[in-house]
């Protein structure tokens, strides 16, 4: 089934310097400049503790739950400062596009064809009437953005080398592979965006595997 991993959490200003996890349970993330106390995550749906098997709800459930959460975890103002999507694909990225926000009638996952995730979510967060605070991509393009941003900042910090970091790719192995690409210091987009897992690729000698 699909599994949802959603999280809360808040930007530590400057002045405190706490950047690892500690004895209280906290959790902290570094990116770049920018360190993030996680506050709140869950998996939706949850795996079972005895048995490790994970809950097979529909898309609906999942999208309902994953609201439920986020407007539980709401700040006083009522609206989260930003919010980051980062799905299975093939979705829609291009802000310009009708389908943006969506999972395209293309993937494979077919209970999840045409599923609008980006309006419900923004609801949820406070921010319909500002859907410039939210961001919408692949699951591996938000990493490779992430991992970019962080080295790029090392490199400054350390002066590691001379050039500056431009390019990067982020690949994941799964049930497919995944690309995500940085070029030119951006996330790439095209008509869609990279999908490693459906380019042909030349079996190996004696590799008589027909496929699922």
């Amino acid at each position: 089934g699909t599994t949802f991993v959603v999280s809360v959490a808040r930007v530590i200003p400057s002045g405190e310097s706490t950047t690892t996890d500690d004895d209280n349970g906290n959790k902290f993330l570094r990116i770049g400049p920018k360190t993030l106390q996680i506050l709140h995550t869950a998996t939706i749906p949850p795996k079972n503790t005895d048995t490790g098997e994970i809950l097979n709800l529909n898309p609906t459930q999942i999208l309902e739950e994953t609201c439920t959460f986020l407007r539980l975890h709401l700040p006083p103002s009522g609206k989260y400062s930003a919010v980051g999507i980062a799905t299975f694909g093939p979705a829609g990225v291009d802000p310009a596009q009708i389908c943006y926000g969506t999972i395209l009638s293309g993937s494979p996952k077919k209970e999840w064809r045409n599923v609008d995730l980006l309006t419900p979510i923004a609801q949820a967060c406070g921010l319909s009437n500002d859907t410039s605070k939210v961001g919408f991509d692949t699951d591996v393009n938000a990493p490779a953005l992430a991992e970019f941003r962080h080295r790029s900042f090392e490199q400054r910090l350390y002066q590691k080398i001379n050039k500056p970091l431009t390019s990067l790719s982020y690949i994941t192995i799964g049930t497919g592979v995944g690309v995500g690409l940085i070029l030119n210091s951006q996330p790439i987009h095209g008509l869609l965006h990279p999908e490693g897992g459906h380019v042909a690729i030349q079996p190996l000698e004696g590799d008589a595997f027909q496929g699922y």
